[in-house]
């Protein structure tokens, strides 16, 4: 629109050109109120949903202690309390005031405390049994008896794999300032690689992980809705940190929209196609390019097992930066030999515990271990450690776990 500079026409054309602005403008200010009236929406129904005194009606919507996270995919909500059931269990859950799972949190007094760290998957986190029946409980509780000056905290997450320790590690090493490591790696740890979106930084390691196939809804539940692991678009699988951080109405978008696109390209691509990515690349991790580490992930075990020793070895990179010791327990059962075997053969410091459990310690059908196989996998590690003289934990004389 061109304005001829006599002020008649001038003033026609500026409301002309108001006019013409006001309806893209209406529908921008109308579009910005419904998403802020949607976030408000959505926060305030996760308030309500983190308290056990109004426990959900459906048993299958209570236990949803997890949120979106930019730089991990998602976590523990922090002061959770909630009901897991299941046909073999029902439970209560608690996360304390660091998004840890049970009431220990750190004590202030870091001059008298050994600080233990245990970070791993649902076997660690101790899906079906309470609190102080998991095995970082037990060992907690036994080895700061009496008055003994250790603490172990349980920071392990249902679905956390080694690309997701090392970056909680990045994270909270220095605030956490662990006195010793212990990782509990599951059989499912190098498969849990194919599911994983990374973003790498420098060195080929991950600056981000966000999964394909597993996303949090909105009440915070895990959802598997892509277990086909189709590719999906880039603003799905690698969210912008800070909006996923900050947005519950973004994050229920992006679980919504990730169902309806499996859901239409399955008609499309065969699972066969999905998880066959072409030939494994070639060569050593640290020449490859972050396209062919994605796409080696995705394509064989054998693969994913290089990059699995890739992480370790960063983790341990790390830890000896920060002059942590580092202690890692292979536990399963771990069928496919996998990461028991990597880690006894890389004379790493390992303890197997993957064939300990008789059938009889583990839950009929879920699967994880029951409150008598988390004793003994607890006996086993305690044991160990105390063994250890570069630990010198025998020097506080811990006790045995009960029976």
């Amino acid at each position: 629109m061109f304005c001829l500079p006599e002020s008649d026409n001038l003033a026609r054309c500026g409301v002309e050109k108001l006019a013409v602005l006001r309806k893209p403008l209406l529908s921008l200010v109308s579009l910005v109120f419904v998403v802020l009236i949607c976030e408000a929406t959505f926060r305030i129904a996760a308030e309500r949903s983190n308290s056990i005194s109004k426990p959900h009606p459906d048993p299958d919507l209570r236990f949803a202690p997890f949120v979106s996270d930019g730089l991990l995919g998602y976590r523990l909500r922090k002061d959770w309390v909630g009901v897991h059931s299941h046909s073999d269990y029902r439970v209560i859950v608690r996360t304390n005031r660091l998004g840890m799972r049970g009431r220990r949190v750190p004590t202030d007094d870091e001059a008298k405390k050994y600080r233990i760290l245990v970070l791993g998957d649902s076997f660690a986190f101790g899906f079906g049994v309470e609190d102080d029946e998991a095995f970082p409980a037990v060992l907690d509780r036994t080895l700061s008896a009496d008055g003994r000056t250790i603490e172990v905290l349980n920071a392990a997450v249902p679905g956390y794999s080694f690309d997701h320790y090392l970056l909680y590690l990045r994270e909270k090493i220095s605030t956490l300032r662990p006195d010793l490591v212990l990782i509990a790696a599951c059989e499912n740890d190098i498969d849990d690689l194919a599911w994983s979106a990374l973003t790498l930084g420098s060195g080929l390691l991950p600056t981000q992980t966000q999964s394909r196939v597993r996303l949090i809804d909105r009440h915070g539940r895990l959802q598997y809705v892509n277990q086909s692991n189709l590719a999906l678009p880039g603003w799905i699988e690698r969210p912008p940190a800070w909006l996923q951080n900050r947005s519950y109405f973004f994050n229920w978008l992006r679980f919504r929209i990730a169902r309806i696109w499996v859901r239409s390209a399955h008609s499309r691509v065969s699972r066969e196609q999905s998880l066959v990515a072409g030939d494994a690349p070639k060569g050593e991790i640290g020449d490859l390019t972050p396209s062919e580490i994605d796409r080696g992930l995705r394509t064989g075990r054998d693969f994913r097992s290089r990059y699995h020793s890739f992480l370790f070895d960063a983790i341990i990179r790390l830890l000896e930066r920060e002059m942590t010791p580092l202690r890692v327990v292979a536990i399963g059962p771990d069928r496919s030999g996998g990461v028991a075997q990597e880690c006894l053969l890389s004379k790493r410091d390992c303890l197997d515990l993957s064939e300990v459990l008789g059938p009889e310690f583990f839950l009929p059908i879920d699967g994880h271990w029951n409150a008598g196989g988390h004793r003994i996998i607890a006996r086993r590690i305690l044991a160990w450690l105390v063994s250890d003289a570069e630990l010198g934990l025998h020097k506080r004389r811990p006790t045995a776990p009960e029976s």
